[in-house]
């Protein structure tokens, strides 16, 4: 990681959730220096037991992770409450968003809130294919990755 400030991953797919996404991620950013970087994923059952896997700071919270329009507004105004508590208290300088969409537009949200933080969505195919002809998430899409820095 570089730049100025600690690098937070936003996730909601992050072990104990199963799957390839959860453990690449995983795998990924538990080979950062543990004092610059920061994870914010959902609190499971099993989540301790991963995070000592970990020496990086992870913070958990509840997410509803059900499917459903008001499920998902609700991870998304929970992940964000959370990411800008660690923008103020931990110096963010980067945001890692595990998914384009929730965590993407908490990425979005904080590099305008707080104008030092930069964002970095990470897009697999199925967000593209499936979403960016649909409105409004298309154009929620367009705004997301037409701000990131990468």
């Amino acid at each position: 990681m570089s730049g100025s400030g600690v690098a937070l991953l936003v996730s909601s797919d992050f072990p104990p959730v199963s799957g390839g996404q959860s453990r690449y991620l995983f795998d990924l950013w538990s080979g950062f220096p543990p004092d610059q970087v920061v994870v914010l994923a959902p609190a499971l059952p099993g989540d301790a037991t991963v995070d000592a896997g970990l020496s990086c700071e992870v913070v958990r919270t509840r997410l509803p992770l059900a499917d459903g329009i008001l499920n998902k507004a609700g991870k998304v105004a929970l992940l964000l409450r959370q990411a800008g508590r660690l923008c103020r208290r931990r110096q963010v300088g980067q945001i890692h968003c595990g998914q384009v969409f929730s965590a993407g537009f908490v990425g979005w949200v904080c590099s305008r809130r707080f104008r030092a933080v930069r964002y970095f969505p990470y897009v697999h195919g199925a967000d593209l294919l499936e979403f960016r002809d649909r409105f409004p998430w298309g154009w929620m899409l367009r705004r997301i990755l037409g701000g990131a820095e990468r």
